[in-house]
């Protein structure tokens, strides 16, 4: 009754906190407010599991209505809605020539609630022994799908226990069709006689939102400003409030959708994008793709934890995959040398792939991450400590408006981008 009681408390507040229709920039007041509200212990971090999540998304629409965004036509209260599933492995068993063995010594998986495999399923049989790759057999047939019974060498416990973590931790995903079980079991047992065993599941489902606000162009070519509002949410009595990752985001598209509000109409059609469930695997804008002509979309410029100082000060911000389009060549053409969009000095991390960006880059959209965090020497990153208190105010709104006046020229049409090579889709796996 408490969390329902608190739930209600910040839904009204949202409301109540952004009723003002606004008419003026970007203003430091604002972004100071907005990353605040989005940051707040009582919204315990924003998971997608969670109320708060909800209460995050109702905050960006009616931000967004306060503004004078458009809501899309399909969807007039700004969010475009999808099911998240969580899957949990529940209960493993199995019995091998009539040794029965314990749950520590067990791990499965299946998208179905309930499955068994016995001598009369069709169940290939792997055996991982002392020198073979474990991960390699189990990706393997998670890639295969189908069922599997795995036969792993108990020198191989110490990978197989975090497997079992993993799955008894749940797996996120946006659809549950059963393509098969995975059984793994730690034993000596390399002939198998007789089997019987069994997969129990729990599996739960929420909605989650891509908050989607509008302001219509001359043409139906289409740039995407996005960053994903939902985080890790409270663990005990922690709570990952993901202010730089990515109530910072969010904060600056607000402030961008602020900046072209008071602008006369952009020769191309402007959407504003608070995207779900990027925490779980990048799956809300996954889906999101799902759903638009990607021919349209002539860029997106996507902001993640861009509310710390950079590595080349305050207000500076640098682009993921800069070798992989000309986006930000034509960006930097409105800029001075001084306050440049600068190339992705942390390449080894493939941040490129691991954010919102990815899903349209998937699909030939010159699509990149805009950061000003510094990967290499962060110590909040997915932690307890991302509060308020990392977050530098002044650097946040500098570097909100340097990527205003940088995106000015894609927005009237006085720039495009090339289309690029659609990147390979991430393979997910089939079982798990």
């Amino acid at each position: 009754m408490k969390n329902q009681i608190t739930s209600v408390v910040l839904f009204i507040l949202c409301l109540t906190s952004v009723t003002t229709v606004y008419t003026r920039p970007i203003s430091i007041e604002q972004i100071e407010s907005d990353i605040n509200y989005l940051a707040s212990d009582a919204m315990k971090g924003r998971g997608n599991f969670s109320p708060e999540i909800a209460i995050a998304a109702d905050y960006i629409a009616q931000r967004f209505k306060g503004i004078g965004l458009k809501a899309p036509e399909q969807y007039p209260d700004y969010k475009q809605t999808f099911k998240l599933h969580l899957l949990k492995s529940e209960d493993v068993s199995l019995k091998l020539n009539e040794t029965s063995f314990t749950a520590d010594d067990l791990l499965g998986f299946t998208k179905n609630e309930s499955l068994t495999i016995s001598d009369q399923t069709d169940t290939k049989i792997t055996t991982v022994g002392l020198g073979d790759d474990f991960r390699a057999a189990i990706s393997s047939a998670n890639s295969a799908g189908g069922n599997h019974l795995i036969l792993v060498h108990p020198t191989h416990k110490q990978m197989f226990s975090r497997y079992q973590n993993f799955m008894k931790s749940g797996r996120p995903m946006l659809d549950v069709k059963a393509d098969g079980a995975l059984i793994a079991v730690l034993t000596d047992i390399t002939d198998v006689k007789s089997m019987s065993g069994s997969i129990t599941m729990n599996i739960s489902s929420t909605i989650v939102s891509n908050v989607i606000g509008v302001i219509p162009g001359k043409s139906n070519e289409q740039i995407i400003f996005s960053a994903h509002y939902d985080h890790l949410g409270a663990l005990g009595d922690d709570i990952y409030n993901g202010a730089d990752d990515n109530a910072s985001g969010v904060t600056a598209v607000l402030g961008l959708a602020q900046y072209y509000a008071t602008k006369a109409q952009p020769e191309r059609t402007l959407l504003f994008i608070g995207f779900g469930a990027e925490e779980e695997g990048i799956l809300g804008s996954e889906y999101y793709t799902r759903t638009i002509d990607a021919d349209t979309v002539v860029a997106m410029i996507n902001m993640e934890m861009v509310g710390t100082e950079s590595a080349f000060g305050a207000g500076k911000i640098w682009m993921t995959g800069s070798d992989r389009s000309d986006l930000r060549d034509l960006m930097n053409q409105s800029l001075d040398e001084a306050q440049h969009i600068e190339a992705d000095p942390y390449a080894k991390f493939n941040l490129f792939y691991r954010s919102d960006n990815a899903s349209l880059a998937r699909l030939g959209v010159p699509a990149h991450s805009f950061s000003s965090t510094e990967i290499d020497k962060i110590d909040h990153y997915h932690k307890p400590n991302d509060d308020i208190a990392v977050i530098n105010i002044n650097s946040l709104y500098q570097s909100t408006l340097l990527l205003a006046k940088a995106t000015e020229s894609l927005a009237n049409g006085a720039v495009t981008p090339a289309r690029v090579e659609p990147i390979a889709a991430r393979a997910r796996g089939k079982i798990y």
